[in-house]
């Protein structure tokens, strides 16, 4: 997990440097989306040689036939319903601003944005959490070791909502402060919306941020 980690840190950085050079050399708006889109492009080609270096050159072969299409079907029938539900939830995401769009003010809009934005502060606690879990629960046997499958869920939830549920009452409690320190005079129905909006990160009491992982 430890180069997923090294990617989305150059990858962030790639983009940063880019888009502040593109926006600084008269791009504009197109000088920020080209330098979001080129740093996925160089991370991917970054990753692709990480894996190819560190990974796939180390790898033995024991033995010489390719199973190529049992490999194949195994891919396909694990990854195959994740992408679905992935793109129905990405077409829904975007079919709700739609509707937004539609039938909301453009104040409304604008407050929920900013919402959105200010709980980008819990998830900073939320994403280490999820890269930690994932393989711990990639290493059990659910049919074999039951008993360590709750054991690790229950812990999991528990730990994780000592870091999650404190964030978000921090930033609950920070919000309106901080919208009008920032924004004075605008934006007076964002903590509200946030704080409304923050409510879904107290289920992680009851293992939110654990369900995903343990699925998958």
């Amino acid at each position: 997990m430890h180069y997923r980690s090294l990617t989305l840190i150059v990858q962030s950085i790639i983009k940063a440097v880019l888009m502040i050079v593109l926006v600084l050399s008269n791009f504009g708006t197109y000088g920020a989306v080209a330098g979001h889109s080129l740093s996925i492009i160089i991370t991917g080609v970054i990753a692709v040689a990480i894996f190819y270096l560190k990974i796939y050159k180390k790898l033995t072969v024991k033995t010489n036939k390719l199973q190529i299409k049992e490999t194949l079907k195994d891919m396909f029938k694990y990854g195959l319903p994740i992408s679905a539900s992935t793109m129905m939830n990405s077409f829904m995401n975007q079919f709700y601003v739609i509707l937004m769009a539609v039938y909301l003010s453009d104040a409304i809009v604008g407050n929920y944005n900013l919402a959105i934005n200010f709980s980008v502060l819990v998830s900073f606690f939320i994403v280490p959490l999820q890269i930690v879990l994932f393989p711990t629960f990639s290493k059990i046997d659910g049919k074999k070791e039951p008993e360590t499958l709750k054991t690790a869920f229950r812990e999991s939830a528990k730990f994780g909502s000592l870091l999650i549920i404190p964030a978000a009452f921090m930033v609950m409690s920070l919000s309106e402060p901080a919208v009008s320190t920032l924004f004075p005079g605008k934006y007076l129905e964002t903590p509200l919306y946030l704080s409304l909006y923050l409510i879904l990160f107290l289920y992680s009491a009851f293992g939110r941020l654990t369900n995903p992982n343990l699925i998958n």
